[in-house]
């Protein structure tokens, strides 16, 4: 029996029931795809189901892939509590006193948001014309944004604004809001894959390619070119972060084996009835082609983790909620948050509520909570401008709470428990200690390095890297094929000084998906971290390096350290890095925190030659005189030792205390002994002049006339 003969049986029954159903291109097949009204308009003709809703979830065709029919399936107080967010609202114990106000986040779902409802206040705004609104956008929307007026249905950002759209041409959408200064989006839906049970047929539907495999759905964990295209959006507007449902198929096992089933058969191009046994969708390996995407935040849903986090066996994974890993082996989903029970609004009427449970639910419980953090942001970092998506996605990741087997990350809870708190606490540490937080640029063939120092108080070190990666190039429509998906393969090391000590960040063994996490060398993810369990005291040196060649010549990263008693930037390597070429300002070196410091002094006590790179005496004559005039003119020689200088009065006397060379220093000096040529004397400039013989004649002449002196 087709589809076709069946169709009219249930026209009356068909309500809105929201599932996307994706498919890739064969191997090395040309990727056609059709859009939504060419799709409906080949869904008119051969009787397949456009649009249905039930209480259960919504489906609705979106396109035609390869002549295979693609549809949409749409996968609060307690989650407040769960992630911690509502400590960081107004009476919470965080003291932040965070609503959200001032931000506006976005939604795609499946049909309107009812804006007049009371807990929106005119805050939420429908961007588009949907055909009507829908009690899933509107639940999704209050999760979100509700303002408390019934105080179990308050949203995460509560005074948050919204615009929403429903899901028609959402990624054309996507891209102009983001390009218009849309920071965060909500996508509580996907493609349907595997089983799907429409209850206004009252029978399972699986939605696998027959053509790849007749018992399991390659779409699961494949990354195609639906991936790509919101890592290519991502990549486009590298401050929109994507926030999607990580889908609910882990529950579905469909009629059991041999059980009976409507599948689609590419041969006849109509949906027929079939007993063949096809695998369940669970437990591993059942995350939609979107889910998949590396640049969005994929969010998983577990129980109320009521009173908030109280160690690993306080967080429950919900029955249903999607696990990794993908194809290529990468973590996913990313992050868990409450799914299960969520109280919020409804579009009945204006006052309308109720309780809902999904990965759907899950989702705005992390994507409301990005307001408040936001909102933190920029109080604290008004100069900064706002994160970039992978610094809101990596921050909310370096702050999870363990869950789930094992220390690190996992295939099934992602990196752990969002903590809205400890978010919001590392952005108000990052105040007050710079690149506790920072974005940082990494050139082709370069090496980023930082100094990090712990004082013993802190029990662990953790630093994490997260990039928007350039979109990867889809492997084909195969059935789980490996090839990785990562473009530029950023690694992250933590290396000891002492003992000497490199530190290697988580890794996942997609072999065997349930094991806990290792270390080892990432070649698959684009979020690093590295942990450092009980460090003590130590210093550290955090390196970031690549493989191979990055695209576009460089790669943005956002880094996250904690535990860290002091964080700074690196000036060196080795002493080779600090050396100015200056061989008189002494041998700088490179210390344990990758600082230079200054050199000793090469030449104690001695004076330094720059031009040979000498220790001397002298560098000119200067230097060597003694202050005393009367040894000579001390010289520097070419050796730069001193020389003693020679006699400066050769053949007369020094008077050192006039610096001069003179004759005599008194008459005395001058005396010849010959009374008869008077009497010499020392003038005032230290030479002798001779004596007069003037006053010496007349005396002797009155002596001779008087006939004294004997004379006769």
């Amino acid at each position: 029996m087709t589809l076709r003969a069946k169709t009219g049986m249930y026209a009356a029954a068909k309500v809105l029931l929201l599932i996307v159903l994706f498919a890739t291109a064969p191997v090395n097949a040309q990727h056609v795809v059709l859009d939504r009204a060419e799709a409906v308009k080949m869904a008119r003709e051969k009787g397949w189901i456009v649009r249905e809703v039930t209480p259960e979830h919504v489906i609705e065709l979106q396109a035609v892939v390869n002549g295979i029919p693609k549809y949409y399936i749409t996968h609060n107080a307690d989650a407040a509590d769960s992630i911690s967010t509502d400590e960081c609202l107004p009476g919470g114990s965080s003291g932040l006193d965070l609503t959200g106000g001032g931000v506006t986040l976005g939604i795609w779902d499946g049909g309107g948001v009812r804006t007049t409802h009371q807990e929106f206040g005119g805050r939420a705004t429908q961007m588009d014309s949907p055909s009507a609104t829908h009690y899933h956008s509107t639940h999704v929307a209050g999760t979100m944004i509700a303002s408390g007026v019934v105080a179990a249905a308050k949203g995460m950002s509560p005074a948050a604004s919204l615009n929403c759209w429903d899901w028609d041409s959402d990624t054309t959408e996507m891209r102009n809001a983001a390009a218009g200064g849309l920071r965060v989006s909500n996508h509580s839906y996907g493609f349907a894959t595997g089983w799907t049970w429409i209850s206004s047929y009252g029978e399972w539907f699986w939605y696998g390619d027959v053509t790849v495999s007749t018992t399991e759905d390659n779409w699961f964990g494949l990354y195609t070119s639906y991936s790509q295209d919101l890592d290519d959006i991502a990549r486009d507007y590298p401050y929109y972060l994507i926030v999607k449902s990580a889908g609910n198929d882990r529950a579905d096992t469909g009629p059991g084996p041999g059980g009976g089933h409507y599948y689609y058969n590419p041969s006849s191009g109509y949906w027929e009835w079939s007993t063949d046994t096809r695998d369940p969708d669970g437990d591993y390996d059942c995350l939609g082609t979107e889910t998949v995407a590396k640049n969005i935040m994929a969010v998983a849903a577990v129980e109320d983790v009521i009173g908030g986090y109280a160690g690993v066996g306080s967080v429950t994974m919900s029955y249903f909620s999607s696990w990794g890993p993908t194809d290529d082996g990468r973590i996913k989903p990313d992050i868990s948050a409450n799914g299960v029970g969520l109280y919020s609004c409804l579009d009945g009427s204006d006052t309308d509520y109720d309780t809902l449970s999904g990965t759907s639910m899950a989702s705005p419980n992390a994507s409301g909570s990005l307001g408040v953090l936001i909102q933190h942001w920029r109080a604290t970092h008004p100069s900064e401008g706002d994160m970039r998506s992978s610094t809101l996605k990596g921050l909310v990741l370096h702050t999870a709470d363990e869950a789930g087997p094992g220390n690190g990350p996992d295939y099934q809870f992602g990196w752990g428990l969002m903590n809205t708190l400890k978010a919001a606490n590392l952005i108000t540490a990052d105040v007050t200690q710079p690149l506790v937080i920072s974005e940082q640029t990494l050139n082709d063939s370069d090496t980023f390095e930082v100094g990090v120092v712990t004082d013993g108080s802190a029990s662990e070190l953790r630093a994490t890297i997260s990039w928007t990666d350039p979109p990867g190039t889809p492997p084909g429509n195969l059935l789980n094929p490996t090839t990785k998906m990562l473009v530029n393969d950023l690694d992250l090391r933590l290396v000891r000084t002492s003992p000497a000590t490199t530190y290697q960040p988580w890794v996942l063994n997609p072999a065997s998906p349930g094991s806990a996490a290792t270390t080892g060398d990432n070649n698959t993810d684009n979020v690093e971290q590295v942990v450092v369990y009980s460090p003590g005291a130590a210093q550290f040196s955090l390196r970031v390096t690549h493989k191979g060649t990055l695209s576009g010549g460089s790669q943005v990263f956002s880094l996250f350290i904690s535990g860290a008693s002091a964080i700074g930037e690196t000036q060196c390597q080795g002493d080779g890095d600090c050396d100015d070429g200056v061989f008189c300002n002494g041998s700088e070196t490179c210390d344990a925190n990758h600082t230079c410091q200054s050199g000793a002094d090469p030449c104690p006590g001695q004076l330094c030659r720059e031009s040979d790179d000498t220790c001397v005496d002298c560098l000119d004559d200067s230097d060597c005189a003694d202050g005393v005039f009367c040894n000579g003119a001390e010289v520097c020689n070419a050796a730069g030792t001193c020389d003693a200088g020679s006699d400066p009065c050769p053949g007369q006397t020094c008077d050192e205390a006039n610096d001069r060379c003179v004759e005599c220093f008194q008459d005395a000096d001058c005396d010849d002994g010959n009374p008869c040529n008077g009497a010499e004397y020392c003038d005032a400039n230290g030479i002798c002049q001779a004596g007069s013989c003037d006053g010496l004649v007349s005396l002797v002449d009155e002596q001779f006339e008087s006939g004294a002196g004997g004379f006769a």
